[in-house]
């Protein structure tokens, strides 16, 4: 006997999340009859989504099947791991970007989606932990943060991931670097960085290439950072960082760690924050790790 909660979120998926969210309870019921008990639940916000996903946990239901983007499958993975990690959670991708579940080569239509949750099979995935905060997918300081800083809900219902392109551009009039100390596994860095980024899995923005050797159990964090430059020869990579191709500029430094700590450095009175999974984060200083395999998700079966 298992017990489905369905989790959705009314703001992503274009408005029709209550829809999608009924279409995905009947096909779960018409695939497996002995599911007893599917429960539906909208959230109004990320609050909401953990509490909701931490009773389900306490309540020891199976699955927590969430529709959402990578921000909602944050406060769900942090609900089921602060509930006792004893539920499994599946992925119907209706956000803006999807990059867990393009990460994961899950299909990216619901109905599809939902299958996997019947036919699939179980992956331990890892999870980030930025100070008290939990991180599934990624976690940026720079330009990128600065960027998604204004995107609205509904900039991303009508341009999708573009919305962040588009707000790219409006901030390079204002760009800043941040003084920044990364320390890490045997290493250390020490500079005015334009852009800070840091990956859990091969997906970022929707490119699923990003960070072609990252896998979601390596138990690594994947470290980019874009040290200032000046705004002439920032705009001539343009191309590159609104296209995903990072690993084209060259004087990119990357490396993988299991931990890592963050400080401003110098005088900087401003608070320096971090955006974790596309929502607002924790600000400087920053304590990073990683919970090995400790998130049990639907997926695919391999051929």
């Amino acid at each position: 006997m298992r017990k489905i909660a369905i989790i959705y979120n009314p703001v992503s998926g274009q408005g029709k999340n209550k829809e999608i969210a009924l279409n995905v309870e009947s096909e779960l019921m018409r695939l497996s009859p002995e599911i007893l008990d599917v429960q539906m639940h909208e959230i109004s916000g990320s609050q909401d989504a953990y509490i909701f996903a931490r009773k389900c946990t306490e309540d020891l239901y199976d699955t927590i099947a969430v529709m959402g983007g990578d921000g909602t499958l944050n406060q769900v993975a942090a609900g089921i791991t602060d509930g006792g990690n004893q539920t499994k959670m599946g992925i119907i991708p209706v956000g803006t970007v999807n990059n867990l579940a393009r990460a994961l080569k899950l299909p990216l239509t619901a109905l599809e989606a939902a299958q996997v949750l019947i036919n699939g099979e179980i992956r331990a995935i890892d999870l980030g932990k930025v100070n008290d905060q939990y991180m599934i997918s990624s976690m940026t300081i720079g330009l990128l943060a600065d960027a998604a800083t204004n995107v609205t809900n509904e900039k991303k219902r009508e341009l999708g991931s573009f919305a962040y392109v588009y707000d790219f551009f409006k901030v390079l009039k204002n760009y800043k670097s941040y003084p920044l100390e990364l320390n890490f596994d045997g290493g250390r860095i020490v500079s005015r960085m334009s852009i800070l980024l840091i990956t859990m899995t091969n997906s970022v923005g929707g490119f699923q290439s990003f960070t072609p050797n990252a896998r979601v159990d390596d138990g690594l964090m994947h470290v980019h950072v874009l040290n200032q430059l000046s705004l002439p020869k920032l705009a001539n990579y343009l191309p590159q960082l609104t296209d995903g191709n990072f690993s084209d500029i060259p004087m990119l430094q990357y490396f993988n760690t299991s931990a890592l700590e963050i400080n401003s450095i110098g005088n900087r009175k401003k608070n320096i924050q971090a955006r974790i999974d596309g929502d607002p984060g924790s600000c400087v200083p920053l304590k990073l790790s990683v919970l090995p395999k400790s998130l049990a998700v639907w997926v695919p079966k391999e051929n």
